[in-house]
């Protein structure tokens, strides 16, 4: 990190996820639509139906089931969610950091300009 901007904005990032985890830890029984991945990565590698019926519940690609199963494993489960969480929290603050060095603008730093 070369400058205060991107200093600034990965602090805010990790503000944000320190919040969600405390979040999670205070209120493990409000997760969101991470029980349905659970679920899905389950039953997957049971050999069960990875989809309910209805609108809700596992709603992706199997594949995604797969890919779940490292933070299905991880107990106690609120533990798996804050690391997939982290893994995702990673990942988005990568692509904009790749996005800024790919835009070439100064120092790193995100910056749109409109044609006039």
């Amino acid at each position: 990190m070369r400058n205060r901007w991107n200093i600034l904005a990965f602090t805010v990032l990790g503000l944000v996820f320190v919040g969600m985890s405390v979040y999670l830890i205070v209120h493990p029984d409000r997760t969101g639509v991470v029980p349905n991945y659970r679920n899905a990565s389950t039953h997957w590698w049971a050999s069960q139906n990875i989809y309910v019926s209805g609108t809700h519940g596992f709603l992706y690609a199997p594949s995604f089931a797969v890919l779940f199963t490292p933070f299905n494993l991880i107990q106690p489960a609120v533990l798996g969610e804050i690391i997939w969480r982290l893994f995702g929290f990673g990942l988005f603050g990568w692509a904009l950091w790749k996005l800024a060095r790919v835009l070439n603008t100064q120092h790193g730093r995100l910056g749109i300009t409109a044609p006039t």
